[in-house]
């Protein structure tokens, strides 16, 4: 099983075959052009003098690589600097970052299966994976033609790296940590892979991170509760994933992340109370983790950035909370349908809120339809199937089917054993689909 040097980078305790800095398979020309009257720096002559300057750069002992596998990812890529990359950045006149960067770029590549890089919808090599590795700035590894927004990216100066999109075609078993030693990475997309294993706590390292995607692998273990370190953090999606464990409660220090993204996964526990101080949250999407429990915290009220608030097929209980229509100049989109567990009525206080859609299908919601709703000019969907909601759909609802309401979805079906309906739609055509 692989062991971590203190750095994070992955070691081994099986002496298997490993890099050797004095085989002389390692040993790499010169350039002509170089000579001893040459003034400036002057580069490697041998691989051992490569290696020390990769090991300074990497802050690793030189004893790491005493036990480092020649055909592991790591080992791959020392070979790829030794023996193909090195002839054209000689490292005596580059700078550190630079070797840093193109060597953890380069353990990425290998990692994730990078000369086998394929698209689905391709019947060869992807562009991306051929252009990678190649003896130019790692600014340039990026896709050809409509795959020009994978890869690599740099800021306007080409003088660091920024961002890494790969999507569609990475694998690995086991996520590579190496990739938070970048030391200036904004954003990592990585959505729509097959990469699996447990998400590393030296993520929460990565302090210029601004957008973490990983949805649609096969991530599984917990949220490392170092996320909550990452200020700067904007936007998070770990949808569609094999996560488990409960929220952490160090996400309420991400006050500035607008977009929360980790439905479809199996999440348990509860939505912790100290959501209430991610001030900045837009989008909040907990959907598909049917154990998650618990009732909405009404530290939501807090939350006067929140657009949409998406907690489908959860296991939901106790009440809508009223502080929601604190939310009167922000909140759009309430999604709770198939909780089975949420019950009480609908607070009239949503009728504050300028909804555009309203899921509560699915509940154990009680009571009348709130005449408050019909306040809410912006409303176009609501669906209140299969719940326990009875009366008649008040006229100010109904008038909004002249305006915004395109969908109004009740249990107004005549039941066969009493042959009363649990909603009557009075208005003709307020109701578009009864059950």
């Amino acid at each position: 099983t692989p062991t971590r040097s203190p750095t994070g980078i992955p070691t081994n305790d099986d002496h298997t075959t490993t890099i050797n800095p004095s085989d002389e398979r390692t040993q790499f020309p010169v350039d002509s052009h170089d000579s001893p009257d040459d003034e400036g720096p002057t580069e490697p002559t041998n691989s051992d003098e490569f290696l020390a300057d990769l090991l300074l750069a990497l802050r690793l002992e030189p004893s790491y690589l005493e036990t480092l596998p020649q055909d592991s990812y790591m080992g791959k890529a020392l070979e790829w600097m030794l023996r193909e990359d090195q002839q054209y950045y000689p490292i005596g006149r580059t700078m550190p970052k630079i070797l840093l960067e193109r060597f953890l770029l380069a353990a990425m590549y290998f990692a994730t299966g990078g000369p086998t890089w394929q698209y689905e919808w391709e019947d060869q090599r992807s562009t991306l994976s051929v252009n990678f590795l190649k003896n130019t700035s790692v600014c340039e590894w990026i896709g050809d033609d409509y795959m020009d927004d994978q890869g690599v990216f740099c800021d306007e100066n080409n003088s660091r790296v920024t961002e890494i999109h790969v999507q569609h075609c990475m694998e690995a078993d086991s996520f590579p940590p190496e990739i938070a030693f970048l030391p200036d990475l904004q954003q990592l997309n990585w959505c729509n892979n097959k990469i699996a294993g447990t998400l590393p706590t030296i993520l929460g390292s990565m302090s210029s991170l601004t957008s973490l995607n990983l949805c649609l692998n096969q991530i599984n273990g917990t949220l490392p509760t170092e996320l909550g370190n990452l200020s700067n953090l904007r936007s998070i999606n770990i949808g569609v994933n094999l996560l488990t464990g409960s929220l952490p409660t160090e996400f309420g220090k991400l006050e500035n992340l607008a977009w929360l993204e980790l439905y479809t996964n199996d999440l348990s526990g509860v939505i912790p109370t100290a959501i209430g101080n991610m001030t900045s949250l837009r989008e909040m999407s907990f959907s598909e983790n049917f154990r998650l429990s618990g009732s909405i915290p009404s530290q939501i009220g807090l939350l006067t950035n929140l657009e949409q608030f998406n907690c489908q097929q959860c296991n939901l209980s106790g009440t809508i909370p009223s502080e929601i229509g604190l939310l009167s100049s922000s909140l759009e989109s309430v999604a709770v349908s198939k909780n089975a567990g949420l019950s009480g009525s609908i607070p009239t206080e949503m009728g504050l809120l300028p909804l555009e859609q309203l899921y509560l299908s699915f509940t154990n919601i009680t009571g009348p339809v709130p005449t408050e709703l019909g306040n809410i000019t912006s409303l176009g969907y609501v669906d209140l199937q299969e719940t326990l909601l009875t009366g008649t759909v008040p006229s100010e609802v109904c008038a909004l089917r002249n305006s915004s309401l395109n969908r109004l979805i009740v249990d107004c079906i005549p039941k066969p054993d009493t042959n009363l309906t649990e909603i009557e739609c009075l208005v003709p055509d307020c109701c578009t689909e009864c059950h």
